[in-house]
């Protein structure tokens, strides 16, 4: 079954830097949920929004999945086929993760 959903990228518990619309299938597995699914057209279509989609999941792979109803679960992207496609696998780590990112403003 194929849902509507957002995937945000949080930098902290109360900032969220991004957010996808996507559509998503979600399946269940004995080793725990995992889905597949792809940016809207309208987010594949924004340079910007794409941009913003590589460097989250370089930096962090970790997602909050967020369906129509406000339900959320974390989830771990990988790329997946087409453009815009993705695999996620549901995050089951460490609530807090530390994460190191250099930026060169000098290019």
């Amino acid at each position: 079954m194929t849902f509507p959903v957002r995937l945000e990228w949080w930098a902290n518990r109360s900032m969220c830097l991004g957010a996808f619309d996507a559509r998503i299938e979600v399946v269940e597995r004995p080793e725990g949920l995992s889905a597949g699914g792809a940016l809207t057209a309208a987010e594949c279509g924004d340079p910007l929004a794409i941009e913003a989609w590589n460097l989250f999941r370089a930096v962090e792979p970790v997602f909050k999945l967020v369906f129509e109803d406000g339900s959320d679960f974390e989830v771990e992207v990988e790329p997946g086929p087409g453009a815009g496609g993705f695999r996620a696998t549901e995050y089951l780590g460490s609530r807090t993760r530390r994460v190191e990112l250099s930026i060169d403003l000098t290019a």
